[in-house]
């Protein structure tokens, strides 16, 4: 007889990783570390008499960037924590996140890393990362770096990374056509420069300036200096933003532009190009990087300055690199303490020696620009500057708003048309980075007393929430277990089923119905299900408490829904935060001990479910 009787299993889409969190920060908001009572704060390894430790660093600095990191910032750290040596490995920067997935799967990942930002959410879904808000002293750091910067390194609303360095892009002039039209200093507003218009000559490749291409790093600088959006501040939800009334109107101005050539054709890639144009003085003004001021002697030809504001708004992308700790490292006060070093003033103003412009407020303050002017500029603008969605399905997102764009430029679609298919599309990425889908258990009830008389009651609870869940676009899959666990009774719910839908469902390739948008009926194969007196399986993976919970009938969380007796009891939701649960000390053993093939749960190694993970 059950103890317990399920009723939901959750599937996220890796909403929990390998360590505890804090709860979610808006955008604009500064991530604080997460309550004591959630998980033992992480203090950092510099006992001078501690045992020694090696850590490895994965990196992609250029030669000059690594020479200084070598000379200055390691022989720094190595004086300050000389039990901590850090094996820093420089690692070709393609396929650098694709090698770390290889090198997680086998358990030879770095401790820490410096990787791309677009690239640590997806990172995060894997379980490669280790979620640092717990860690003494996050918070001082998250409050000291900069918004756009620090957001990068989201996932699910917790930080799986410290912002490590950054760039942006900053209108950038061309002195003489500058001149030639009419100004003495880069116009500080959008309509100052849009004044110029009159002394263009299209017909002869002279337009007012440059919208570098259709794709989402030249055009959202633009959309949002226009007061457009792209989701709500928390990156949840991308219908009633990129699809506002002010997103269309933003689009259809940059729209016009092209069409009344006061911007060039390089907005959807044809000549005169971005560089190539300013160059040749086909623009006043394109919007790049701090790369194009590579060459010194470039101050005495361009100007660099802030995006012409509208309505005070002048705002840009976020671009750079992260810093982030690996889930499977065994070293992590080490790492820890390398990542705390790495974001303190004296590293971040050396690094800026070799290029690397500084992600934190009073780091900023101490960089000397004198040899570099343009670099005050960048930071400034940085200060303003927005971080693209911090979601692990961004590069489709990336695909779906560049598509928008340019349907709209080539006159296609209207804007309105094409940003209302795109944020409907972007919602139901988004809504998958959290709760993805629900198994709701069929047979819950045949383990009370009075089954029968309960089996109408449950199987309508059961309906009317599968039924609303759908609506919110969440996948429901009702589960007939093991076929139906007590098979006499699947012909009343097959019945029940039929009453509610009709019965033409149609059959998927994994052998489930579709009954409905978003819901569906699953039949498991044959297992065993977990028995402690079953023998120990080898080595056993699973996706349980990384993928997936189970939640019984009186609020006990189970690291899945197998354990449908309760034996390992995580918390309850009628008293505890679900946060809190997770970031428990025995969740967090079950994930590592899954992470290494070695479950730390009697019962999971006698799990004959789990077998199907180890092909």
């Amino acid at each position: 007889m059950m103890k317990r009787l399920l009723t939901i299993a959750l599937v996220f889409a890796m909403a929990f990783s390998f360590a505890a969190c804090g709860s979610a920060p808006a955008k604009g908001e500064t991530p604080t570390a997460a309550p004591a009572t959630e998980t033992p704060v992480k203090t950092p390894a510099e006992t001078p008499g501690e045992e020694p430790v090696e850590i490895t660093f994965w990196h992609s600095y250029s030669e000059g960037e690594e020479k200084i990191f070598t000379e200055t910032v390691l022989t720094a750290f190595a004086e300050k924590y000389p039990n901590i040596k850090v094996n820093a490995i420089r690692m070709p920067y393609e396929g650098m996140d694709e090698q770390l997935v290889t090198a997680v799967s086998g358990d030879v990942a770095p401790d820490v890393m410096r990787m791309d930002l677009t690239w640590v959410s997806q990172m995060a879904k894997l379980g490669a990362l280790e979620c640092l808000n717990g860690y003494e002293g996050f918070s001082e750091i998250a409050a000291n770096a900069l918004e756009g910067s620090l957001n990068t390194t989201l996932y699910n609303g917790k930080n799986y990374g410290l912002p490590l360095n950054a760039n942006t892009t900053v209108a950038v002039y061309n002195n003489a056509v500058l001149t030639e039209y009419g100004f003495d200093a880069p116009p500080a507003t959008m309509d100052e420069l849009l004044a110029a218009r009159d002394k263009t000559d299209p017909a002869n490749d002279k337009y007012l300036f440059c919208v570098s291409g259709s794709y989402n790093w030249a055009m959202l600088p633009f959309i949002w200096t226009l007061g457009g959006s792209v989701t709500d501040d928390a990156y949840t939800k991308a219908s009633g933003y990129l699809n506002s009334e002010a997103t269309v109107k933003a689009l259809d101005t940059i729209a016009g532009w092209y069409n009344d050539k006061t911007i060039g054709p390089a907005i959807l890639g044809e000549q005169p190009d971005g560089w190539g144009g300013i160059e040749a003085g086909n623009y006043t003004m394109f919007v790049e990087g701090p790369w194009f001021f590579s060459s010194a002697d470039k101050m005495d030809t361009y100007t660099p300055a802030l995006i012409p504001a509208v309505e005070g708004r002048s705002v840009s992308i976020v671009g750079g690199e992260d810093i982030v700790m690996t889930a499977t490292s065994s070293k992590k006060d080490a790492a820890w303490t390398f990542i705390r070093f790495m974001l303190e003033d004296e590293q971040q103003v050396a690094m800026a020696a070799a290029g690397m412009i500084p992600v934190t407020a009073t780091a900023m303050e101490k960089v000397d620009t004198s040899a570099n002017p343009y670099v005050a500029v960048y930071m400034e603008q940085l200060k303003t500057a927005e971080a693209r969605i911090p979601c692990s399905s961004w590069p489709t997102i990336e695909t779906i708003l560049n598509t928008a764009f340019e349907s709209v430029l080539r006159g296609q679609m209207t804007s309105q048309e094409a940003l209302d298919d795109a944020a409907a599309q972007i919602d139901e990425l988004l809504a998958a980075e959290s709760l993805h889908k629900i198994s709701v258990s069929l047979h819950s009830f045949e383990g009370n007393d009075g089954a029968d008389e309960q089996e109408l009651s449950y199987l309508t609870q059961v309906w009317n929430f599968a039924e609303k869940a759908a609506k919110k676009r969440v996948i429901v899959a009702l589960r007939l277990w093991n076929d139906g666990g007590a098979d006499a009774r699947n012909g009343e719910i097959l019945d029940f089923l039929r009453s509610r839908t009709g019965d033409n469902w149609p059959e998927m390739r994994n052998g489930s119905f579709l009954l409905r948008d978003h819901l569906y009926l699953e039949r498991a194969g044959k297992f065993d299900w977990p028995d402690l007196s079953a023998n120990e399986s080898g080595a056993q993976f699973c996706y349980g408490l990384r993928d997936q919970l189970g939640v019984l009938v009186d609020g006990t969380v189970v690291p899945c829904c197998l354990d449908h007796e309760g034996d390992i009891p995580l918390g309850n939701l009628f008293t505890q935060p679900l946060t809190e649960i997770l970031t428990s000390p025995r969740a967090c053993t079950l994930r590592e001990g899954f992470s290494r093939r070695k479950p730390a749960e009697e019962l999971c190694r006698r799990c004959g479910f789990a077998a199907r993970f180890n092909k």
